[in-house]
């Protein structure tokens, strides 16, 4: 009855404000550490590669947002087409081997281009995988909050996993990483990377997302 009676004010006041969520959340807090990593370890898809569309978005001072071809495999060599009006190609940036190699159609954009990837896209190639790292009983303890499973390791690394023990947030010092994950099915919808210099974001346009399918 007092489920009922909470749900049905939320419902009224929906129809005043959007202020009230009836977003449910299933954290089990009676959990062992050594099921929840385990779970954690089994319900995060593996992702490594990645053929698509995408739009990348970077906040530094301004904001800057383009289109892009990416081709991602799974040793970390990508080559990123970046598409200007009407999706006509405007540069190719590759990256193999830990280096870097800019080409464009037009010498005006091209320093800016090499800037961006430089500073941006160059160093979160290796955040276009899932699972960063995966908890394990040894090393990581386990708390709950209300919406995650939060495993914390002994240098202060965390990673966080939902309700369905997907793992969607990690914590490296200065570094996060946030993967937004479809809320019912497992489709990578986008991955933001936030450092001290900037924040950059990138969102997978496939019609299926970034899945394993």
């Amino acid at each position: 009855m007092k489920n009922f009676y909470i749900t049905t004010v939320c419902v009224i006041l929906l129809s005043i404000s959007s202020g009230c969520s009836l977003t449910n959340y299933h954290i089990d807090n009676s959990l062992t550490l050594e099921n929840a990593a385990a779970l954690t370890v089994k319900n995060t898809p593996n992702l490594c590669s990645y053929r698509g569309r995408a739009v990348v978005s970077l906040e530094e001072q301004q904001s800057i947002s383009f289109s892009v071809l990416l081709n991602k495999k799974c040793n970390d060599d990508a080559l990123i087409n970046v598409l200007g009006a009407l999706n006509n190609p405007l540069a190719s940036i590759r990256y193999e081997n830990k280096k870097l190699e800019v080409q464009t159609r037009s010498n005006q954009n091209s320093e800016d281009i090499k800037k961006i990837a430089d500073k941006s896209i160059f160093h979160i190639i290796s955040f276009f995988k899932t699972p960063q790292r995966v908890p394990n009983a040894s090393s990581y303890t386990i708390t709950f909050s209300n919406s995650s499973y939060i495993f914390t390791e002994k240098d202060g690394t965390k990673l966080y996993a939902d309700d369905k023990f997907r793992l969607y947030k990690y914590v490296y010092g200065n570094i996060t990483s946030e993967y937004l994950w479809d809320k019912d099915d497992n489709i990578l919808k986008a991955i933001t990377v936030t450092a001290p210099e900037g924040k950059v974001t990138v969102k997978f346009l496939n019609k299926t997302g970034w899945s394993s399918k």
